[in-house]
């Protein structure tokens, strides 16, 4: 891994790569944009500074895409009558 910082700075870029290694994992495979799960996880592996704002910027699902999905709305099973 190239590192960019060090310090408290190191810190911070380790927990927001661990975040976006994290999402990465979770996030469905169809939303996920310009590259594949794995090669994002590589390029964050490898070059994490990189590839995190990469992750941030170009790769994650916009929420408005993962909102499109079939699951029925909260109140959609109510009975207001």
């Amino acid at each position: 891994m190239l590192h960019l910082t060090s310090g408290p700075a190191l810190v911070v870029e380790a927990g927001l790569a661990l975040f976006c290694l994290l999402d990465i994992a979770l996030a469905p495979e169809a939303a996920v944009r310009w590259l594949p799960r794995w090669a994002w996880a590589l390029l964050l592996l490898s070059f994490p500074v990189c590839g995190l704002l990469g992750w941030l910027l170009a790769g994650r699902p916009w929420r408005a895409q993962v909102r499109t999905s079939n699951w029925p709305s909260p109140g959609a099973d109510r009975d207001d009558g």
